[in-house]
């Protein structure tokens, strides 16, 4: 009987395998194809997700080693009202010469005609809405909020970095941007006699309080003066004071915060690394007309080293660069007898006076 049971047993279980489908059995088809132009597109996408990567990290090192936005306090050294001096560099003896037509260009000639007229005749209304148009044709159209912005920058009413990165040439190419306005300079009958050349800084002088180890820029805009008439090459040198002593001094009210206005003359460069951007520019003309580039920005981007010991000391932004000989040829070349390199002209003055507060 047990052996009956037992084979009944076996039987069913025979039958239930026999009526279990057997799975379909895996063809090609159910894996994923991966042809050679599939295997391609997808090495392509991977190229490009490390491409993205590669770039991610390259724009991070670039960042990182930008310097940082101004978070030291600088301190717009601005006088009230519009009386800010601006450093000027004129010879004092022989700059006046005539004007000749046979040395005149077109644009020369055109606009010593027009003064002239301008000059012979009375001109009712504002006086500097009637100078002639050829005078300011290559200046840029004026910022939207001109008056009110320069009204808040005369009054120092502005941050360090608005002053550098703020303020494009809407702002500092207009006539009267600088505390010395080209206006008066046309107001009167001066088309036969001009100054050569000289150039000015605006802002002459200012105070940063840092820490050793920051980054920070500033800027600084230089113009041709009034009346000047020929282009002029200016390239930049730097040079860091500091230590004990009186032997260089800001010129205006600006004070270190222990109310003095002097460093010593030890040369402090180590402490500091001074990048001047561009290293060297070319000043238009103002006279008779106005050069789109009589005007231009520049920048200073500081780097105070971990090391530096807490104390005052000066950047001294000067004009006794070097401008590449093949770019002055150039320069020579495009302006004939009109030219010159602004440290030959045995005149010195400095661009900007920076005050830094190490603590």
């Amino acid at each position: 009987m047990i052996d009956d049971v037992g084979d009944e047993k076996v039987d069913e279980m025979k039958e239930k395998q026999i009526d279990t489908p057997m799975p379909e059995p895996i063809t090609p088809r159910q894996f994923p194809r991966y042809t050679p132009r599939r295997l391609k597109k997808i090495h392509v996408i991977a190229i490009g997700l490390a491409m993205l990567l590669l770039l991610g990290a390259v724009i991070a090192v670039y960042i990182m080693n930008q310097p940082a936005p101004i978070t030291a306090n600088i301190i717009v050294d601005i006088l009230p009202g519009n009386s800010v001096p601006s450093n000027v560099s004129n010879m004092s003896n022989d700059t006046k010469i005539s004007f000749n037509a046979t040395v005149l260009t077109p644009q020369q000639k055109q606009c010593v005609n027009q003064l002239n007229s301008f000059y012979a005749n009375t001109y009712v209304g504002s006086l500097e809405q009637g100078i002639p148009s050829c005078v300011f044709s290559e200046i840029p159209p004026e910022a939207t909020n001109y008056t009110m912005t320069m009204d808040n920058v005369r009054k120092g009413n502005i941050t360090a970095q608005y002053f550098c990165t703020g303020l494009d040439t809407g702002y500092y190419k207009q006539p009267d941007f600088y505390p010395a306005s080209l206006y008066p300079s046309y107001l009167s009958p001066s088309a036969t006699g001009h100054i050569i050349y000289g150039y000015g800084s605006y802002l002459s002088e200012l105070l940063a309080g840092v820490k050793a180890g920051d980054n920070f820029s500033s800027c600084v805009y230089i113009n041709t003066i009034p009346s000047a008439s020929m282009y002029q090459g200016l390239a930049f040198s730097t040079v860091v004071y500091g230590g004990a002593g009186s032997g260089v001094a800001f010129k205006q009210q600006t004070k270190f915060s222990d109310g003095t206005k002097t460093v010593g003359t030890e040369d402090m460069s180590q402490y500091f690394s001074v990048d001047v951007v561009p290293d060297y520019i070319l000043l238009g003309p103002t006279f008779p007309y106005v050069s789109g580039d009589w005007s231009q920005k520049v920048r200073l981007d500081i780097r105070v080293s971990p090391n530096t010991p807490s104390g005052k000391y000066m950047i001294v932004l000067g004009p006794n660069g070097r401008i590449p000989s093949d770019v002055e040829t150039e320069w020579s070349q495009e302006h004939p007898g009109n030219y010159v390199r602004s440290s030959s002209t045995g005149f010195y003055t400095d661009i900007l006076l920076m005050g830094v507060q190490v603590s």
